[in-house]
């Protein structure tokens, strides 16, 4: 259930089609009237008497006696008698017989789109099967077979049942649209909450963040300011608690974001986690480390003219010269500046690493923006000058093999891997009790009004 809730959409489709169809097709057929006929089958004549052994014998008899009914010669006494326009074998397809209960009673159903004319052959079928039986037994045993129940005219149809067609049909789609999302859930081999990500990567997840439509550059994507109540901030500001009990087992006062792939939302992630810990007092400066396609200064809506590799190009220059002052208080951005030809040979200078150490010394925490790292090796080139890496995986998107390589790619270079965040969840999931959990802690900070 918890599964087919996550895909929703898709049991509610197969429903509907199947549901429909259902009801449409059922509606279409044309009426069918059923008419019953009882025949009382006796063993011997009535003043023979009715011990046990000849009810039982006449029990024999009538299962015996039902499958003559619809034997050849019988059927072709009817079509003969009611002149029929079709044949012996069609005729038996109208017909259905079967002993009633443990008892000498054989009831022949005849079902017809016509009321009259399926009453007329359910009794056809009794009297000359009673002819025919008249014919090939010793008229000095008696009759064996009586008319019990004459059919009668049925006043209503019993099919089709349009209505019913319908909820069987909607239970079916149900049921089918059910095993369609176990089968697509099976086949999913993507990173998700409900596998062991913890395990396969060697460091906790420290949010799950759920997914919010329409994020635009340079306002809404920066949503801890612009929603601040969603649960997408929520989940933000359970990030920069749990980034506190990590930082237990090593301080983090510098930290680079990454993800395996493009497009998995690093560098919203990035933006903002600065705000919410600008928000709780400390002075952070994002610095867009990005320097193939960088994408901080749209987030935050400024210009891209100087930034960091300004500061590379002009090792003497103060940093908070190209600093922007965006969202808060205390939010510092250091862009990307203009691209470069050669990022790796950048940021792998010297001059590189004295930049990140003279900014760690003015802020509280240095957050860097990075490629991804299955693309390129910058990452790895930033992480080493920094006390970790967060990795950011976009949930039911990022393949399993891709999250496997990148982490094996953060562990191989001897980098500090501080944790996991899924982002972009749908449905369930989307909460950050992870080390907040494990301490039976809960933060509820408060909200800080955005500032220009």
């Amino acid at each position: 259930m918890q599964i087919a809730r996550r895909r929703w959409w898709i049991v509610v489709l197969l429903m509907a089609v199947a549901g429909a169809s259902a009801y449409i097709s059922s509606s279409r057929q044309e009426d069918q009237f059923s008419a019953n006929a009882k025949i009382l089958v006796i063993s011997g004549k009535p003043d023979t008497g009715s011990d046990f052994s000849s009810l039982q014998t006449s029990r024999s008899l009538a299962e015996t006696y039902r499958q003559l009914i619809e034997t050849g010669p019988v059927m072709d006494r009817v079509v003969d008698a009611l002149d029929l326009p079709y044949s012996s074998p069609e005729l038996k397809e109208k017909i259905s017989t079967s002993v009633v209960g443990d008892t000498q009673i054989v009831q022949v159903s005849v079902t017809d789109h016509d009321a009259e004319q399926a009453a007329l052959i359910a009794n056809t079928v009794a009297s000359e099967f009673r002819a025919y039986i008249m014919e090939q037994v010793d008229p000095r045993i008696g009759a064996q077979v009586e008319v019990a129940d004459p059919a009668r005219v049925p006043k209503a149809p019993f099919a089709p049942q349009p209505t019913r067609s319908l909820l069987l049909g909607l239970f079916v789609g149900a049921l089918l649209g059910a095993g369609v999302v176990a089968l697509l859930e099976f086949l999913d081999n993507t990173v998700k909450p409900e596998i062991d990500v913890q395990g396969m990567a060697a460091a906790p997840v420290l949010a799950t963040i759920s997914e919010l439509s329409k994020l635009s550059p340079g306002g809404s994507q920066v949503y801890t300011m612009a929603q601040p109540r969603s649960s997408a901030s929520e989940a933000m500001r359970l990030l920069r608690t749990n980034l506190e009990f990590a930082s237990a087992s090593g301080k983090i006062e510098c930290m680079a974001i990454t993800s395996p792939s493009p497009s998995e939302g690093k560098s919203t992630i990035t933006a903002n986690l600065g705000v919410v810990l600008a928000q709780s007092g400390l002075t952070v400066a994002v610095v867009d480390a990005d320097l193939r396609h960088p994408s901080q200064h749209r987030i935050f809506g400024v210009e891209n003219t100087t930034g960091l590799t300004t500061l590379l190009t002009n090792p003497d220059q103060a940093w908070d010269s190209v600093a922007r002052k965006v969202a808060l208080p205390g939010l510092f951005l250091i862009p990307s500046g203009p691209v470069p030809p050669n990022p790796p040979d950048l940021l792998s200078s010297e001059g590189f690493k004295r930049l990140v150490a003279r900014i760690r010394t003015d802020v509280d925490i240095v957050l860097l923006d990075t490629p991804p790292v299955l693309l390129t090796s910058d990452p790895l080139i930033v992480s080493s000058v920094t006390d970790g890496v967060m990795l950011v995986c976009h949930s039911h998107k990022t393949r399993l093999e891709a999250f496997r390589q990148a982490v094996h790619f953060i562990h191989q270079g001897n980098i500090r891997l501080i944790g996991i965040v899924l982002n972009r969840q749908s449905g369930r999931h989307t909460s950050g009790y992870y080390y907040g959990e494990y301490y039976g802690m809960v933060e509820t900070a408060p909200e800080t009004p955005a500032t220009t």
